[in-house]
This record gives structure tokens, sequence and C-alpha cells, in this order.
């Protein structure tokens, strides 16, 4: 990069200025391999941070494929924890059935549709829409603990739920269903359900109503539309602690298994009202996964922080391992000078020099005129204002001759002035 060499004090406006030499001229020509022998030394420097990026790199690759994809949210699918569900999510998927776990409305409405079984878990979190689309399916419909109001519109009024509570306990099947009689006997509790005579009650709690109807831990129900409704007392049914007991597995399995699609329906869309703001946490809404990865990426993160970032201590002084002289950068600037033909730049800097020890030595400021550095000089040697014009402010010189000649007649010129 060239840079214009600085004007002598008291230059004209339009004096002509000279570009300098590029500073980082290199004296000898580049030679044949320089660059490939550069990208060698870098790649033998980043030898070790490559080799520990591609470590990391693997180990992550390694970890994401042998680490299962499991939550801990209750009742799901995926949770192979005590209160999860992924037992018997995986013997109806050894059986053939597709499970698909959805939270969200929109998944709902694109999977469930009929011919498929839809297993509604925390019903009490769903929107308005969700319902809306749920009932509108034509799925056939397991609803797990579910709230009064969705099994009653869902069963077109067959099936009722009351708030009388039984605590888990033995039942036996006390039914013709086929499920039911396949089960014999569960182990369930909670409130239990009456219904019509187009309904199927299995599995009597021993409670009654108010108006003294017996209550039962399983109704199931076929619609106007020909889907099935099967509404369960517990959602403990399903779980992996409760699967095994009694006959719970062959219950679950004939229910779940009605179809070829299970849609496994857990919606997080919580209704404003009940959590004021309505909203779903980004979590939530990530693949099982995605929060394994992002802890994975947080702590290479702070590993590469800790190895490749700045640490800046107490400043330290440091002796020079070569003392320049003074003299060896001033001729090292002039061969810079010579080699480039620099003639100009080097007449400007030697002027603007001369120029500057002549103001002070007359005693003019720094900010004097050109003119007024020529008029001072004039009256302390007695020499011509043109000649004097000429020699300070005058045109460069045209080659190493001319150029040496001015340098001895500023030599001249400063003497004279030194001596009065």
């Amino acid at each position: 990069m060239t840079a214009p060499f600085p004007a002598p004090p008291g230059a004209p406006l339009g004096a002509p200025v000279v570009d300098a030499v590029p500073l980082d001229a290199s004296v000898d020509g580049p030679r044949p391999g320089d660059g490939r022998r550069a990208w060698r030394d870098r790649l033998t420097r980043a030898r070790w941070p490559l080799a520990v990026a591609a470590t990391l790199v693997v180990g992550s690759l390694v970890f994401l494929l042998v680490t299962p994809s499991t939550s801990s949210t209750p009742y799901a699918p995926d949770n192979p924890k005590p209160d999860g569900a992924m037992a018997v999510a995986e013997v109806l998927r050894s059986e053939g059935v597709r499970v698909s776990h959805v939270r969200t409305t929109t998944d709902l409405e694109r999977r469930a549709r009929p011919g498929a079984t839809v297993l509604v878990l925390d019903d009490h979190l769903m929107t308005t829409e969700a319902r809306d689309v749920l009932l509108a399916s034509g799925a056939d419909l397991v609803l797990a603990d579910p709230q009064s109001t969705l099994v009653t519109s869902a069963s077109g009024g067959a099936i009722a739920r009351h708030p009388q509570s039984a605590p888990p306990t033995v039942l036996t099947a006390g039914c013709t269903d086929p499920d039911a009689a396949t089960a014999e006997s569960i182990l369930a509790g909670g409130r239990g359900f009456t219904g019509d005579a187009s309904s199927t009650l299995c599995f009597p709690t021993g409670s009654t109503t108010d108006a003294g109807e017996p209550l039962f831990a399983v109704a199931s129900t076929t619609t106007a539309a020909g889907a099935r409704v099967t509404a369960l007392a517990s959602r403990d049914l399903v779980t992996n602690a409760a699967i095994l007991d009694e006959g719970n597995a062959a219950l679950a399995l004939r229910v779940l298994g009605r179809t070829g699609s299970l849609v496994w329906y857990q919606p997080i869309e919580v209704l404003a009202e009940e959590e004021g703001d309505g909203g779903v946490s980004l979590l939530d809404l990530l693949p099982g996964p995605a929060e394994q990865m992002l802890w994975l990426a947080g702590g290479v993160m702070v590993v590469a922080i800790v190895w490749r970032g700045r640490r800046l201590g107490p400043v330290v002084a440091e002796p020079l391992p070569v003392v320049v002289r003074a003299g060896e950068a001033t001729r090292g600037r002039a061969r810079l000078y010579r080699r480039g033909r620099a003639h100009g730049h080097a007449a400007a800097a030697l002027r603007a020099a001369t120029a500057d020890r002549l103001a002070r030595r007359t005693g003019l400021p720094r900010s004097a005129s050109g003119p007024q550095v020529v008029d001072a000089v004039c009256r302390a040697t007695g020499r011509r204002a043109a000649e004097i014009g000429e020699l300070l402010y005058g045109p460069p010189p045209a080659d190493d001759a001319a150029l040496v000649r001015l340098t001895q007649m500023l030599d001249q010129l400063e003497s004279e002035v030194d001596r009065t």
C-alpha cells in the first residue's frame, strides 16, 4: 500500500505530492515453493487442533447414534421410566402397529383420520381447536382419564363420567366385551363411567353415583359415524410400572392395537386462561435427541473457549532480540527510495525537514507559511527569494545526481543560516 508523503511546512495548497514507495516492498522476490512451504507450516501448527476437533465431531456422532431417543415426559411412549409408557409402545411396534407421538394440533390434524386409533392423554391441556379436530377426525378414540365434557362429546352422549372416585384395586371384567374378557381382570382406580343401552360397561369399581347407578372403569361405544370410543378410568393402565399388573397389558394392547396406526396424543398447548400466556416452550417442541445435542454443543463450545480463548495478563517488558540503530533505519529507508526510484518522495522528505529546521532557527512558528519561511531565510542569508523558494519548494529532481545536488544545496543553506 502506498501513502503520500506529508507536504513541507508552508507549501502552497496546489503543490504536487509524490507517492511513496510501498513500505512492504520486499528486498528479494518470492522464491519458488514459498507458498507450499507456508501451507505445510500452517497445517503442521494446526495438527493438534484439527485432531481435537475431529475427535469431538466423531465422539458426538457416536454419542448420538448409540444414545436411544428417550424422554422423561410422563405417559410418553419414549419414556422408559416407571411413569412412562415405552413398554406398551414397543410391544405394539413389534406387532406391526405404527405408533406416532403427537403433541400439537397441526400434527394431530395430519395424522388422525378414519382407520387410525387416537390415544388421548392430558386432555385438560387441549385447546378448543384441538378438541374440534379430534372429534371431526373419524378415528377410533381411546380416552385415558378424560374430562367429563370430552367423553360425553366424543361418545355422542352415550357415556358419562362422574366425580365419585375409587382407589386402585383389582377389578374383574363383568362383561362380554372381547377386550375385557381377554384381560379378565385389571388393577385400576379413579372416577368411573355410566352409559346408556348403546354402550358397553366393564370392570365395575364398586362405587355408585348419587342416584345409585354402578360405576365402571372401562366404557365403550360406537358412534353414528362408525368410530369406536373407549374410555379408561385411569392413565396408569399403560404405564411401565403398572402394565404387568393383572390383565392391564392384555387390555391396553387390544384397545390400542385395534388398528394398524396409533396416534399417541399428548397436547402441550395450554389454554390461556389456565397458564396465563398460553405459550409452548421451545424445549417442548424439540425432538428427543435435540436436548442432548444442545448440551454436547455447549460443552464443545466451553472447551473451545478455554483452549483457544485469549488470555489477557499483565503487560510484560521484554528485551528486544535485535537493536536497530537509527542510522541503519535511515539508510534502509533510503535504499528503498532508491530501489523504487522515488526521487520526488525523497526530495520532499529532505525539503520538509530542512524547512522545519530553518523555521525554528529563524524564530518562526510551525504554522508559518512557505513565503514566510522564504522571507526569513532571505534575511538571514542575503540570498534572493526566488533562489530560496526554488530550493525549498521547487520541482522534484529527475535522477540520483539531481537528488544528491539538492541534498548538498540544502545542507549548504542550513549552514549559512547557522552562521548568522
